[in-house]
């Protein structure tokens, strides 16, 4: 089977997995959602949480066809006019000013702000992370750690990274064939919900244990589905 083929019978496979997904989240109330620190997102579920379960299995549906939009051509689904509202709207909700946003810059100009700690967020996020990926880490540098897992016909490599000018960690996967070639980059919690790329974001002190926990949390439930989504690329099509 020829690269191609591999990236869009995936591509095919992590868009149904996601629609699927999203009906957990909307299930669990949340739960991988809430465990990522970001003003915008917390506005984001205040919102969502003033409709249906319904309604909000509607709102994921629509981000998750326009986020993974070759999946859904190659399905033939498209956008329909509600569906493009509520994308729409939600854009409205999460680029709107957060007080905690705001607040955060206030302390910055007077030098009151106090960001976590990085080094002891990374030393947290590492042991957390051993039971779910072993002790032995890829790679490692001063800004983030890098591991690999190998399922068979497939290697899914997972970067975690601390600091930068908006946020103070965030994670992706990505998955490759043994020789190399790219399967699929960038894939995040919020990006196969078609939100945006996830990270944690003003992050102080207090917060370090449970944004260890949740990343690592989040990062094993991928991984736990990767392998089932990975061997049905081998099913007739």
């Amino acid at each position: 089977m020829d690269v191609e083929t591999i990236r869009n019978r995936f591509r095919a496979q992590y868009y149904l997995w996601a629609l699927e997904d999203a009906q957990r989240e909307v299930h669990e109330n949340f739960r991988l959602l809430r465990k990522v620190k970001h003003s915008n997102l917390s506005s984001l579920l205040r919102w969502l949480e003033l409709h249906s379960p319904k309604e909000q299995t509607e709102f994921f549906t629509a981000m998750i066809k326009h986020g993974h939009r070759k999946a859904a051509d190659m399905a033939g689904e498209t956008l329909n006019p509600s569906e493009k509202t509520l994308i729409q709207r939600s854009r409205g909700i999460w680029m709107s000013p957060t007080k905690v946003n705001t607040d955060v810059l206030h302390q910055r100009l007077e030098g009151t702000w106090r960001r976590c700690s990085l080094k002891k967020l990374a030393s947290s996020v590492r042991e957390h992370a051993e039971p779910v990926f072993g002790g032995d880490i890829e790679s490692s540098g001063p800004h983030g750690y890098r591991y690999k897992a190998e399922v068979p016909g497939f290697i899914i490599y997972t970067s975690i990274n601390f600091g930068g000018r908006l946020s103070d960690m965030n994670y992706f996967h990505l998955i490759s064939t043994p020789s190399g070639e790219k399967v699929k980059h960038c894939i995040s919690l919020l990006g196969w919900l078609g939100i945006a790329q996830t990270d944690w974001r003003h992050l102080t002190d207090v917060d370090i244990e449970p944004a260890a926990k949740g990343v690592v949390e989040i990062c094993a439930h991928f991984l736990n589905a990767a392998g089932s989504l990975l061997r049905k690329l081998d099913e007739p099509a």
